[in-house]
């Protein structure tokens, strides 16, 4: 087997488990298409090397967009923060720039 060969049913497998309820045939489809290759008749003609860097290249964009949503699950950690601060001392309203305040504080706090 090859480097290009194994590196690639390596990043398939990774697919795989990010994508469970693909069959194995409907992933290959998918990465071909990723690659370029979007009808039937030219997936056959999809070298491995541009399958791996498709399939690459969608986890990198995975990783980036769930990265960026961190920001977000941040600024939630503050809210809740705020909430747990706000009923331990009797006072459950917040205000909007409490709440604005905390999730810049977060986002500070992250970089």
């Amino acid at each position: 087997m090859s480097k290009t060969n194994g590196e690639l049913l390596e990043t398939l497998e990774k697919l795989q488990k990010r994508y469970p309820n693909w069959r194995f045939g409907q992933l290959i489809a998918n990465v071909a298409a990723w690659a370029g290759k979007d009808t039937l008749a030219h997936m056959a003609e999809v070298t491995d090397k541009a399958l791996l860097r498709a399939a690459k290249e969608h986890l990198q964009q995975l990783h980036k967009n769930r990265s960026k949503m961190r920001g977000g699950d941040e600024a939630l950690a503050a809210l809740r923060k705020i909430r747990r601060n706000s009923v331990a001392t009797g006072t459950n309203k917040l205000t909007q720039k409490q709440i604005e305040a905390e999730i810049r504080q977060a986002r500070r706090e992250q970089r």
